[in-house]
């Protein structure tokens, strides 16, 4: 009677045992076609790209937008019947998506000084304009040209940001100005003449879609892991009564 019960209680633990490696099986990866919107910023007249004016010349020329995959993770404690050196099982699974690049508005500015003096930038007033109104854009985002210091017969690039592309409706008009760039000045050195530089752009959107792939994968936690897991899901101690919630761990992220 003992050997028949010792008989079954081991094939119960192999029953178990094969339980949990049908639950360490990953699934294979899904792909599925996400749709997105890719940005074009063109000028409305490409020969005044480039202008010359008051011993200076000025060049723009907007930058190129490009579609990247971005995954994001989450995990989740899942039940086990066996734990080996406090391991606890989870799952890890991927949420891809699309982001575009830059997000703002986002031009290269060349400046050629063919004067006989150093061209200092500072005090130039940097203006955006959307379907003619102000756009507010911060000063760090075009500070390093406000910072520029060209001597004579040289030139110099800058990266001029404009505004959020999130906040731009389709096909609008983007102007982008240059104001009161000192390009004469007096024996003390006093501005005596001012120059204005305006450019202006038309900001579409195609419709674009990429196709992607994700996966569930099983992983395992060492103790203080699991437990921070099981408390950012609200996770019971029992976690044989099911898998827990889906949660963000960056802490895991590696």
């Amino acid at each position: 009677m003992n050997t028949r019960l010792c008989c079954a209680v081991l094939a119960a633990s192999a029953i178990a045992l094969v339980g949990c490696e049908t639950m360490e099986t990953t699934a294979p990866p899904s792909r599925t076609m996400l749709q997105y919107k890719l940005p074009t910023l063109m000028p409305v007249d490409p020969d005044k790209q480039d202008q010359e004016k008051d011993g200076i010349r000025v060049s723009v020329a907007p930058y190129s937008y490009s579609a990247n995959t971005i995954v994001r993770k989450e995990y989740r404690l899942v039940p086990s019947l066996i734990r080996m050196n406090n391991e606890q099982p989870a799952e890890v699974r991927e949420i891809p998506s699309i982001a575009v690049t830059p997000d703002t508005v986002r031009l290269k500015v060349k400046i050629y000084n063919r004067l006989e003096r150093v061209l200092r930038l500072a005090g130039t007033v940097v203006s955006f304009q959307v379907a003619g109104k102000q756009a507010n854009v911060p000063k760090g985002r075009y500070e390093d040209f406000l910072n520029g210091i060209i001597l004579p017969r040289q030139e110099a690039e800058y990266e001029v940001g404009g505004p959020d592309l999130a906040d731009l409706p389709d096909n609008a008009t983007i102007a982008f100005f240059l104001y009161d760039i000192v390009t004469a000045t007096d024996a003390a050195g006093n501005p005596t003449q001012r120059s204005n530089f305006e450019f202006f752009y038309t900001l579409s959107r195609q419709d674009k879609q990429q196709e992607v792939s994700s996966s569930v994968n099983r992983i395992t936690l060492g103790e203080a892991d699991a437990q921070l897991l099981m408390q950012r899901s609200g996770t019971s101690g029992n976690v044989l009564s099911g898998p827990g919630q889906w949660v963000s761990m960056p802490e895991l992220d590696r």
